[in-house]
């Protein structure tokens, strides 16, 4: 049985058997102690919050009588309040001195004196504990209670005027793109990724991106944005050899590794920028007469996105005005559209402070080897330079090195190389040449990628070069810098080969 009851505050009493506590207090006052000693940032956020709104209506505190003091109650639930309370209406009873003069300031604040609690829930017998802990032991397969998702609480902040950019971009996101794809990303995407990569001013930047009054607006083109919004998504959800995302938090936890993985995905910030900007929750830019200030109209058109990524629907409302591919005029060879290598990339190249050795864009398909998709997923996604260089630094050497090997066998040139140099084995940095020239050979490389590649791997590869002493030499140390700008002279080579 249970029943409603106005309690004056000094009248409750502390639970000193309370969970929270790592041992029972002595006392009421000991109580308090504890329950600062655990909990005083929060148990001072709460009283501050009382203070301005008042208590929780939506709450009520749960009692029962105490056997030992007659008039009194034993709080069951309800004790971080109940602790707040008492110390808003005695700071005193703390002995801490600094937590005490807060109070004291906290307590002129108060809009109303709260010296009595309404609508405390006192029960006759024990049965407080079954709803103690629904509240406090999770969600008990949807008895207890179940938190909001975290769209769910994006949608409950934009609908009370709090839009987070993360739910911006999804609204954007589920207007323009197919079932498909929307399935596909809200399956691996999480939103808090996608807010605290735009909550980035710098990433924004780089998406042409501005801020007003709460809301993302862009300066570029909407089809180029799509673009750059799919390279970011394509990221976010590509998947190893067993289905599993790559793509965690760590891509992006700090400033630095949202800086590296946008220049590493070809994200970059469009130099023709419409004279009005668009609304980005409204999914489109509607308006056909939005000009672009021309800059760089004579750049090739942008490079067509493969069926596997994220591809934005198709419009037909003749909204977008212009699609620009600044960055493609780092072409250091002047290629045209009319190139033989129809997909050759250009993108700015990644820094070589990055803390992943693999960049964020790169995808390789490495069909029934395991072993290479695997060492491959370590070191895009697990191994990262602050916790983990030397393992870098041999898995890469390994990477090459099978990588090379299961090249030159599957197209028979280990043989070739055996004929013509008396029955030798290839090393390293044979595999490397002899498949670097059958690629070049077969117009998969261009003739000074295929110079580069080769010089790298007779400084690298070869027995005093460093990819051979990371393994063997116990005095060499490898360093972030060197070892991603090891990949980066390998990458092409890489590319092909598993392509």
């Amino acid at each position: 049985m249970t029943m409603r009851k106005t309690i004056k505050v000094n009248k409750l009493l502390l639970d000193i058997n309370n969970p929270r506590f790592p041992d029972s207090a002595d006392n009421q006052r000991d109580a308090i102690s504890k329950m600062l000693e655990i909990q005083s940032d929060k148990i001072i956020k709460l009283a501050k919050d009382i203070a301005s709104k008042g208590l929780d209506p939506s709450e009520n505190i749960l009692v029962h009588e105490s056997e030992d003091e007659a008039g009194f109650y034993i709080v069951d639930e309800g004790n971080r309040r109940v602790t707040a309370l008492k110390l808003l209406l005695s700071p005193e009873l703390t002995s801490n001195e600094k937590i005490r003069k807060i109070f004291e300031k906290i307590q002129p604040t108060l809009n109303t004196i709260i010296d009595s609690v309404e609508n405390c829930i006192v029960f006759e017998d024990d049965s407080y504990a079954h709803w103690v802990n629904m509240k406090h032991t999770g969600q008990n397969n949807g008895v207890g209670r179940v938190e909001w998702t975290s769209p769910e609480k994006a949608r409950h902040m934009a609908r009370n005027g709090k839009l987070s950019f993360g739910h911006q971009l999804f609204e954007n996101i589920q207007y323009n793109y197919d079932a498909k794809n929307i399935d596909e990303f809200k399956k691996h995407v999480r939103i808090t990724n996608i807010s605290r990569l735009f909550d980035d001013p710098d990433v924004r930047r780089s998406m042409n991106i501005q801020v007003n009054d709460g809301y993302l607006y862009c300066y570029q083109a909407h089809s180029r944005f799509l673009e750059q919004l799919s390279k970011i998504l394509d990221a976010m959800t590509e998947k190893d050899d067993k289905g599993k995302t790559l793509f965690t938090v760590n891509r992006i936890r700090s400033k630095t590794d949202r800086t590296h993985f946008i220049i590493e995905i070809g994200v970059s910030a469009s130099t023709s920028l419409l004279s009005k900007p668009w609304k980005i929750i409204d999914g489109i830019n509607k308006d056909d007469s939005n000009k672009v200030e021309e800059n760089n109209a004579d750049l090739p058109e942008p490079e067509k996105p493969s069926p596997t990524s994220f591809s934005p629907k198709p419009m037909t409302d003749g909204s977008d005005v212009i699609s620009d591919t600044d960055g493609l005029s780092d072409n250091p060879m002047n290629v045209d559209s009319t190139s033989d290598i129809e997909d050759l990339k250009f993108t700015r190249p990644p820094t070589s402070n990055r803390n992943y050795v693999i960049p964020a864009n790169i995808r390789l398909n490495f069909k029934s080897h395991k072993k290479c998709s695997r060492i491959f997923t370590e070191l895009k996604k697990n191994l990262r330079f602050d916790e983990a260089t030397i393992s870098i630094s041999i898995m890469l050497r390994i990477f090459i090195d099978l990588s090379v090997t299961v090249f030159a066998e599957e197209n028979n040139l280990s043989d070739e190389f055996k004929k013509t140099h008396k029955g030798r084995e290839p090393g390293l940095h044979d595999k490397v040449v002899i498949c670097t020239e059958f690629l070049h050979k077969n117009k998969k490389l261009l003739g000074y990628e295929s110079k580069a590649i080769m010089a790298a791997s007779s400084q690298i590869t070869k027995s005093a070069g460093s990819l051979q002493q990371y393994v063997h030499n116990p005095s060499f140390l490898p360093t972030k810098e060197a070892v991603n700008t090891e990949w980066d002279n390998f990458q092409r080579l890489l590319e092909e080969i598993w392509k």
